[in-house]
Order: structure tokens, then sequence, then C-alpha cells
């Protein structure tokens, strides 16, 4: 409850929602992602010489109680546009969606009145924080001694 105002969990089950066959939903559209995006295909390689990423992603172990760490050279793996993307499927759709609608976005299903992940790609980012390694031609303070 929000103050006076009362939000009903369970989108799926109100009247109507029986035509949304998925919401879709994503926390990936930011800076980072496009600069790793434009990075592996060569943009500002003129001043950046290197991109890491690190971070937490989906486990596929089916006993994993925790997130599994990962660390990886941008340009190393394709990132694609969809990864980070999330499906909740509706289960009471009149259409519903297929998984390879989305083949990069990590799929969500209700079962039993359990969530369940129905695919998820290879590397489905939680968390992640991206290092660019800015070339400079000038000498950095303090550091470069012999």
């Amino acid at each position: 409850m929000a103050g006076s105002k009362r939000i009903p969990s369970g989108f799926f089950a109100e009247p109507g929602a029986e035509n949304v066959s998925a919401v879709l939903f994503s926390n990936a559209g930011t800076v980072g992602k496009f600069g790793r995006m434009g990075f592996q295909d060569g943009l500002g390689r003129d001043q950046i010489s290197a991109m890491l990423r690190g971070g937490a992603a989906y486990d596929h172990d089916p006993d994993a109680t925790e997130p599994r760490m990962f660390s990886y050279e941008v340009g190393s793996r394709r990132e694609r546009w969809g990864e980070g993307v999330v499906a909740f499927h509706n289960p009471g759709a009149l259409h519903p969606l297929d998984d390879d609608a989305f083949p990069d976005a990590t799929h969500y299903r209700l079962a039993d009145d359990v969530i369940h992940v129905s695919s998820a790609p290879t590397l489905h980012v939680y968390q992640s924080q991206t290092i660019s390694m800015v070339t400079t031609d000038r000498p950095t303070s303090g550091l470069d001694h012999d």
C-alpha cells in the first residue's frame, strides 16, 4: 500500500491481461553497453586501448544459490543488443510468446505458482562494471620511475 492508494499484484490475473503475451524488461540499455557495443565494432579505438567488463551473472547450475562472477575483455566475445532483456511470460495468454522471438533474452514462466527460468543465454548479467583504459601519449605523474 502506498499511502491510500492500493496497487494490486498479479498483473497477468487482471481482466484483459490474456491479450498480453509477455512483459519485456531491461535495465541494460546503459551508457556502458553503448560504449562496449561500439568498441567491439572498432569505434573509439584511437582513444581507448582496452575495455574490461566484470560482474555477477545468472548461474545455470540448478543447485546454485548465488550468481556466478564473470569477467572478460570487451571484444573477446560478441555482445548482442538483446542481452539483458527479460521476458515474463503470461501463463494465460491467448497468444503465448515463443522463446525464439527474443533469443538473447532470459525467459521467466510461472508453473505451479513458482517462477522458473525457461531459457537463458550463456551470459545473463545481473550487474556489471565496465572499465575503459584510455590511450595517452602523456607521461603519468609519479608512476613512471626508472
